[in-house]
C-alpha cells in the first residue's frame, strides 16, 4: 500500500509520517475569543490579533482593555469575525 504523503518533505509531516496541515485559518486584523481562561485574561475574553505565527500555531492578541499583545495557542481561540480580506486583481 502506498501514501499518497510520502512526496511530502518532512517539514509538512509529522513524526509518523502523516501530512499536517500547514496554514492557518487565522489572519491579522481578525477578532477572536479565548476559549479559555488564562493567567492574563478570563475565557470569552474578545481581542484582535495582532501577528500570526502559524509555524508554531500562535498568534500575538491584544484583548479588549489591555495594550500589550499575548501569545496565545489557536487551540484557545475561535474566530468571531474575519478581517477583510483584498480581493484579487486581474492583471489583464
Amino acid at each position: 500500500m502506498t501514501h499518497v504523503y510520502a512526496a511530502l518533505p518532512l517539514a509538512f509531516s509529522d513524526y509518523l509520517g502523516v501530512a499536517m496541515a500547514t496554514g492557518s485559518h487565522f489572519h491579522a486584523g481578525d477578532r477572536v475569543q479565548a476559549l479559555r481562561p488564562m493567567s492574563v485574561f478570563d475565557a470569552n475574553r474578545s481581542g484582535i490579533i495582532l501577528r500570526v505565527y502559524s509555524a508554531l500555531d500562535v498568534s500575538d492578541v491584544v484583548f479588549d482593555g489591555q495594550t500589550e499583545p499575548h501569545l496565545v495557542g489557536h487551540e484557545n481561540l475561535s474566530l468571531v469575525a474575519a478581517a477583510p480580506r483584498p480581493q484579487a486583481q486581474s492583471l489583464i
